[in-house]
């Protein structure tokens, strides 16, 4: 198997590259434009966090998911089928020529995508047990609370429920795991057999009858070897990372170049790495497939085209100097990509999230007026209503965290709470700490600090944003702070209440793109943060705020980057790393930005 697998390599090679190609110039565009169009059905440009949900689940949500997913499954049949082609021609009939096998498979497309609805809607159908368990496990034992309650306590009820999340999600994946092994032949008998999409699974099934075990040992296997390739590529590119920095010093061009390297032969691993395992699964099928249904042969239409040689990979590169050209045009693109990226400024704002949350209680006056003397420019707070309409500060929509008492903030007066102990939960020399209004912080932090009030809607409120937007006016304390929210329907009620509010989404989640979202800045996550988005935000005139930045290395690269705005529990971390930045030079702070991007952010 080996000695075919390198004389094949060519035609696997080329024929990897036609599939990538045309996937990129093809299907991405058409599954961006399919989601693009529905996505406008809603009147905007993206749906995120809450709106999600109710999105997927609409006519036009469901159709782009299940469009979505039975593409993917198709792309990947595509690509399986082909490969296989190509295997069972080197084992017996003669080399084909990639570029037919592309066309067959182009023709055999609609058969494909039949093929994956197939499976696809019987995945949906296995996953139902499993997902329903969940959902009754989460509704019996995860809703009375604030799931941060349960995140932080992990009472009996937490666990049960994990218990019974994970014993759902077992049985999908041994459900799942039986229907892949048992149609893993489906592709070729379809393709290579003429079978009908029903009538390949049925096929499938009786092939694998009675060698389940075998071809579970054999995707064990591939699976551990792509694991240790996988490994071992991504410790040597990270040893190598440190080793190319380390050497680097000062010398900012060794870095760059360095940085660029790396990105390129990041970007090379990963697709040799997974070009190699998806070729070397088409190749156990392929000769599986061979040896135990030995009556089936290739199509004749692809047979027309055995015998065709393709050169091997080193005459596709004559004397290196193509592969060279290649690389020295990927290192220039890769350079000025990390280049464009570095933010010479120190301008970025400092946000303490729910004041110096790691050193006090979040949501108090300890913790506002240790983050105001701790350097931040502006203070995060969470606010909501209670029961007779006060604006509170409170992250949870009930008290059981931070007071133990089991009720909803909409349950309670104002003067119910007032006098409740709210810090000792967190540490007892906070027992004096009480529930502050959303008036006391303004008139705390006026003149000395700026507010980024979340609104927090738990289904019970009743007119939070356009109290929160009364009060902000009535203090004349609207142009010293920004509002925010996970709900964008709820930041849209403010904008209403006062066009001149400004408001900002937290992005926890989103299909589409949301710098076309009508706010004036967004507030997304660290994980999620690029320079692409932070150039379309700015294209469009929006800030970007990042949250929750809590280390070092990742302040220095969300500052090289370019965000407006760096939300930590830790701001006095942070204002001291930005008093040390203004003594670098440009040079040292490129150098800081690579070295960082190098260990993780290429």
């Amino acid at each position: 198997m080996l000695s075919t697998l390198r004389r094949g390599l060519g035609s696997i090679f080329a024929f990897e590259v036609l599939c990538k190609l045309l996937t990129a110039i093809i299907m991405t565009p058409l599954a961006a434009w399919l989601l693009a169009t529905l996505i406008a059905w809603s009147g905007n440009g993206a749906v995120s966090n809450y709106d999600l949900v109710s999105f997927f689940l609409s006519p036009q949500g469901l159709l782009f998911g299940t469009a979505a997913a039975t593409l993917a499954f198709a792309i990947f049949f595509f690509e399986l089928g082909g490969l296989v082609a190509l295997w069972i021609s080197l084992r017996s009939e003669g080399e084909l020529q990639p570029v037919l096998v592309l066309q067959f498979l182009l023709r055999s497309l609609l058969n494909l995508w039949k093929l994956s609805w197939h499976q696809f809607i019987r995945y949906v159908l296995v996953a139902l047990p499993g997902l329903t368990l969940a959902a009754v496990a989460f509704f019996s034992f995860l809703t009375k609370n604030d799931m941060n309650y349960y995140l932080q306590t992990k009472p009996a009820e937490y666990w049960w429920a994990l218990s019974l999340i994970g014993l759902g999600a077992l049985s999908f994946a041994i459900l799942a795991l039986r229907l892949f092994v048992n149609w893993i032949f489906s592709v070729p008998i379809l393709l290579f057999e003429g079978r009908l999409p029903a009538e390949a699974l049925r096929e499938s099934v009786t092939l694998a009858h009675g060698r389940r075990k075998g071809v579970l040992l054999m995707l064990g296997k591939w699976l551990l070897l792509t694991v240790l390739v996988s490994a071992t590529a991504g410790i040597a590119l990270s040893l190598l990372s440190t080793l190319l920095m380390g050497l680097a010093g000062d010398h900012v061009r060794f870095a760059l170049a360095a940085a660029a390297w790396l990105a390129v032969i990041e970007f090379i691993l990963a697709a040799l790495v997974g070009g190699a395992a998806l070729a070397l699964l088409a190749c156990l099928v392929g000769e599986r497939y061979r040896q135990w249904r030995p009556v089936s042969s290739l199509p004749s239409t692809l047979l027309e085209g055995r015998g065709i040689r393709i050169p091997a990979l080193k005459k596709l590169v004559p004397a290196g100097w193509t592969g060279v050209l290649i690389l020295c045009l990927l290192t220039a693109l890769a350079s000025y990509r990390l280049i464009h990226k570095v933010n010479f400024d120190n301008d970025v704002l400092i946000t303490a999230h729910r004041g110096s949350s790691i050193t006090a209680p979040e949501n108090t006056m300890a913790a506002i007026t240790l983050a105001m003397d701790e350097g931040a420019d502006v203070i995060e707070i969470d606010v909501q209503e209670t029961k007779d309409g006060t604006i509170v500060l409170l992250h949870d929509k009930d008290l059981k965290r931070v007071t133990g008492i089991d009720k909803g903030i909409w349950e309670v007066t104002y003067d119910e709470i007032k006098d409740l102990d709210i810090g000792s939960w967190f540490d007892e020399k906070y027992a004096a700490e009480r529930v502050p209004t959303l008036k006391h912080v303004i008139n705390t932090v006026r003149g000395r600090c700026r507010l980024n009030i979340e609104l927090k809607f738990n289904g019970h409120d009743v007119r939070l944003a356009e109290e929160v937007v009364r009060i902000l006016n009535a203090e004349g304390f609207r142009d010293q702070c920004v509002l925010t929210s996970l709900k964008y329907d709820g930041l849209q009620e403010a904008k209403e209440a006062d066009p001149n509010a400004v408001t900002g989404l937290i992005v926890t989640a989103a299909v589409g793109d949301v710098t076309k979202l009508k706010v004036d800045f967004l507030s997304v996550s660290a994980a999620s943060v690029n320079r692409d988005l932070i150039d379309r935000a700015h294209g469009a005139e929006k800030e970007v705020h990042v949250w929750t930045v809590n280390e070092v290395s990742q302040m220095n690269i969300m500052i090289g980057l370019g965000v407006d705005n760096i939300i930590t529990d830790v701001p006095a971390l942070l204002a001291d790393l930005k008093e040390e930045r203004k003594s670098l030079t440009k040079a040292e702070k490129a150098l800081l930005q690579l070295a960082n991007l190098s260990q993780g952010r290429l």
